[in-house]
């Protein structure tokens, strides 16, 4: 007897200290029912323990009233506890038969005294040890009624829970708490059935028990759900706020969401997100800021993830603002900025035009100045036409600093990249102003640090604009003594450098105040309103621009009466490391002359190059390009086709398309170079890439790729790898590309337009006839009909990788025949696959499609209008007979041998041969059908249908 009591004491203690230490956290529904049937217990204890060291019938008839407060609701506190926890609640019924005997067990224990309906008889034994016999009325069968029952009940919500559950954790701790609800269960039972024992164990079990679970899972966090949820959505604020578990129940809405949603209105919020007709449910569980529209008004969503210690998901938060007000704001801004754009646009274009205008006047008085000079030395006249022409000239430059001026304001000033030679160009930098120098009577001093490397990679053209404005000034602004030009650099890195420009001169300077004032305007000089003298403030705004256009920087110091310094710096890329000191083009300074590029094609007979590209469209231009150079031209539409084709041959050089499904262009790239021998390792490997980002040749570079260029295939470029790489000579007369000058047209006899294909575009693209960019148009359009289908059902099973792949190509190939909108749809959304923003593709693929459709439709009226699809009628009287002894079928026998020995151009030229003789309208369109797929590059579809024309025939 004194140990058991010493075991419940302790026992009430630990409850006593869980009691304390789930008042110390913040209070949940869940926290209140496990709190609830601990005190109960702890109640049902300290009642058992007055009970077994009791003396008198008295004071146990007062300790049962105390057992009936714990005894008719401990249980039935649990079972809600449990369909809480699960998010299960207890069926209305259940509960309300619970609750309702319990009070009735309740009454009965209170009136038992008077009724005896609960205990007929209370006995004291006494002997060595002294204990009370209870006999039990016909009420008792409530009492295990509610003892077992809702523990029964509330195990079966846990069963019904453990099986559902799909995450591991959860199902963990819903199988612990399951285990700990079986032992009450079993204890109880036992005690039920050992009527003769002095006391039972069952409340002291069941009080472990509980203190347990709520030590066990409240330290997890498992009963903070809506805890944390509240933490993020504050009950009262005038935006709505929204709590709802990882099943998309809902736990929590404020009064603001109610208004919002009709549907949560009352005082308990349940149901599921799916009772909210209208909204999408992805506005409640991604991440991050969601924008909808309910009634006109718009709303911006945001998301936050509930997150236990463990890392699992428990539910989201979601706070909801009105933005209406604010988005409208935003589209005010958007258009007066557009406006203004426009308007600051109009002003430079104008302005543009009308320098334009001026130039040509005043470079013809400049010219007609000479002459007078020349016609009138020694006479009066002779100062006045070189004062002319001295203003002339002034005139002449500040134009063309305003030309320049506008075009930086307009957003029009490009960067340009390239090769350069450092010394050839800051020597012709030096003997220019030199000159100017010199007939002003000015010492001009030109140094370069010898050590600076050979080749740079930069805008040349900028850079010697920057220099030569600078000096320019310091000429114009030095009466007496010396201009200095300095060129040094710093390195910063393996490739990096920054070239460093100094300009100096002994000329007037400029006061403090105007040093102020020219570098406050700097950057926002207007040249309608410019008042610095002689246009020298916006020649140093125009050097400012185009420093910070090539991400340099520049500095001004001046002193008035000794002169100003500016320092420019510019990153710039190193080409080639050697110093300029020890290159072999140098001699005393004097720089050897670039030859210039002579735009004759290149005779590449005999080479042999391999093009691969997945996408038909791009590998027909790929190669319509390449054909002019006389090459032997090979394609594959594959990774492993191109493994295959190298294994056979080797090749001088291969176009290896980037993003490719299955193997992509790396990859197969780095199996030719370290699995085929000589024939892997000898190509020249280019990488043909629509993203020619920074960092990309250094990519390719490090992966075995030789170059890179970019599509669509520019044609100067494509000229200058192949001069690059091909020791050949040059031969007139052959095919050449058109020049990017020669203007080309559509005929207006043709008559094509559309609407989202600029026909003139792609003809000015490609530098090819018409009937070259039809043959374009034709593979678009045979190859887009399956493609569509493709992109669409890979947005569907959000497979982005793929998705990405195909954008990537419908980009570049929409490029290669003037579908500009249509390329710029597929590049945002090759971004958002890119990027893992699988929301975008999922609510914008069908817009693309769509989209694409709509081209597709249009080119196939363009073709069809000239009988460019296969399936259409042929007058079979206007083609030749066939000579006597030669069978069609041996014909389309030897095309299939040559398709299967891999040389498509053949069978295509054997094909279209063909095609000039009668041979029926069926075997028309089923020619048709194979010349198509041969055109497309689609070889093993081409054998196929060669293959079944044979059985047929």
């Amino acid at each position: 007897m004194i140990i058991y009591s010493v075991i419940e004491g302790i026992a009430i203690l630990i409850a006593s200290y869980a009691v304390f230490y789930i008042l110390t956290r913040e209070s949940t529904k869940e926290q209140k029912l496990i709190l609830m049937s601990l005190m109960l217990c702890i109640v049902h204890n300290i009642a058992v323990l007055v009970e077994v060291n009791s003396k008198t019938v008295e004071g146990i008839e007062n300790v049962l009233v105390f057992k009936a407060v714990a005894t008719s609701f401990f249980a039935l506190s649990y079972a809600y506890f449990v369909g809480v926890h699960c998010n299960r609640p207890l069926k209305r019924a259940v509960a309300m038969l619970f609750t309702l005997l319990g009070f009735v067990n309740f009454v009965f224990v209170l009136t038992d005294r008077f009724s005896n309906i609960y205990y007929r008889n209370i006995g004291l034994v006494e002997g060595e040890k002294t204990y009370f016999v209870f006999e039990y009325g016909p009420a008792v069968v409530i009492l295990l009624f509610l003892t077992l029952a809702p523990f029964i009940y509330a195990m079966s919500i846990l069963a019904k829970q453990i099986i559902c559950e799909k995450e591991s954790h959860q199902r963990k701790m819903h199988i612990i708490l399951f285990g700990l609800s079986f032992i009450p269960v079993i204890a109880m039972a036992i005690d039920m059935t050992n009527t003769d024992a002095e006391f039972g164990f069952a409340p002291l079990v069941t009080l472990c028990i509980i203190c347990l679970i709520t030590f066990v899972f409240t330290k997890s966090n498992t009963f903070d759900i809506l805890r944390m949820a509240q933490v993020k959505a504050i009950d009262v604020m005038d935006d709505a706020a929204i709590a709802i578990d990882q099943n998309l129940n809902f736990l929590y809405a404020n009064d603001r969401a109610k208004e919002l949603f009709p549907k949560l209105s009352g005082n308990n919020v349940t149901g599921n997100v799916s009772i909210l007709t209208g909204v999408n449910e992805k506005i409640f569980t991604e991440i991050g800021r969601n924008r909808f529209d309910i009634q006109d008004r718009s709303y911006e969503a945001h998301v936050s993830a509930v997150i236990d210690t463990h890392d699992i998901l428990r539910g989201y938060s979601v706070t909801i603002l009105d933005v209406t007000q604010m988005q409208n704001y935003i589209e005010k801004i958007i258009k007066s900025k557009d406006e203004a754009i426009e308007a600051k646009n109009k002003v430079s274009e104008e302005l543009n035009d009308m320098s334009r205008k001026l130039v040509e006047p005043m470079s013809a008085i400049v010219g007609l100045s000479d002459l007078i000079i020349e016609q009138s030395k020694g006479r009066k006249v002779y100062d006045y036409a070189k004062d002319i022409k001295d203003a002339s000239s002034s005139l002449v430059e500040i134009i063309n600093n305003i030309l320049d001026k506008s075009k930086t304001d307009a957003g029009r000033n490009d960067i340009f990249e390239g090769s350069y030679e450092v010394l050839a160009e800051m020597s012709d930098i030096d003997h220019m102003i030199g000159y100017i120098a010199e007939r002003k009577g000015l010492r001009f001093n030109f140094r370069i640090n010898r050590n600076i490397p050979r080749l740079l990679f930069g805008d040349r053209e900028k850079i010697k604009q920057i220099a030569i404005n600078l000096l320019n000034n310091a000429v114009e602004y030095t009466d007496v003594g010396e201009v200095n030009f300095e060129v040094d650099y710093e390195q910063i890195g393996e490739r990096d450098l920054n070239l460093i420009m100094k300009v100096t001169d002994t000329g007037r300077g400029m006061s403090t105040d105007e040093q102020k004032a020219l570098v406050e305007n700097i950057g926002k000089v207007d040249v309608r309103s410019l008042k610095v003298k002689d246009g020298k403030g916006l020649g140093i705004a125009i050097c400012h621009d185009l420093t910070e256009l090539m991400d340099g920087f520049i500095d001004m110091n001046s002193t008035v009466g000794k002169g100003s310094v500016f320092t420019v710096i510019i990153p710039q890329k190193i080409m080639d490391i050697t110093p300029i000191k020890d290159s072999k083009e140098t001699d005393n300074n004097k720089v050897k002359e670039v030859p210039e590029r002579n735009n004759e094609a290149l005779n590449l007979d005999g080479a042999g190059i391999l093009v691969v590209d997945d996408n038909k469209i791009n590998l027909k231009v790929a190669i319509g390009l390449l054909e002019i150079y006389g090459p032997e031209i090979d394609f594959a539409t594959s990774g492993k086709e191109a493994i295959e084709k190298v294994k056979q041959r080797c090749y001088d050089m291969i176009f290896m398309d980037h993003m490719m499904p299955e193997m992509d262009g790396i990859q197969t790239t780095k199996i030719i170079r370290n699995n085929l021998g000589e024939n892997g390792t000898k190509p020249v490997i280019v990488a043909l890439t629509a993203n020619a980002v920074e960092g990309a040749k250094e990519m390719f570079l490090d992966n075995g790729f030789d170059a890179f260029i970019s599509k669509p295939i520019n044609t100067d470029e494509l000229h200058e790898l192949l001069g690059r790489y091909f020791n050949v000579a040059e031969v007139k007369g052959k095919e050449e590309p058109l020049s990017s000058e020669e203007e080309i047209k559509v005929a207006p006899e043709e008559n094509i337009s559309m609407e989202h294909v600029d026909i003139e575009a792609a003809l000015k693209l490609h530098k090819k006839g018409i009937e070259d960019v039809l043959q374009l148009l034709q593979i678009f359009y045979e190859d887009g009909v399956e493609k569509v289908e493709i992109i669409r059902q890979y947005a569907d099973i959000g497979d982005l990788k793929n998705y990405e792949i195909e954008v990537h190509g419908l980009k570049s190939a929409a490029a290669n025949i003037g579908a500009d909108s249509l390329s710029a749809k597929a590049k945002a959304h090759e971004m958002a696959a890119k990027e893992g923003n699988e929301s975008f593709v999922l609510n914008n693929y069908e817009d693309l499609a769509k989209d694409y459709r709509e081209v597709l439709e249009e080119i196939k009226g363009v073709l069809l209008s000239r009988n460019m699809l296969s399936g259409g009628s042929v007058d079979e009287s206007d083609k030749k007979e066939l000579p006597d002894g030669v069978l069609i079928k041996d014909k389309i026998i030897d095309i299939l041998e040559q398709v299967e020995d891999f040389n498509s151009k053949e069978a295509k030229a054997k094909l279209e041969d063909l095609l000039e003789y009668k041979v029926g309208p069926d075997i028309r369109q089923s020619l048709n059908e194979i010349h198509t797929k041969l055109k497309m590059y689609d070889d093993d579809a081409a054998e196929e249908l060669l293959s079944a024309l044979v059985s047929r025939l």
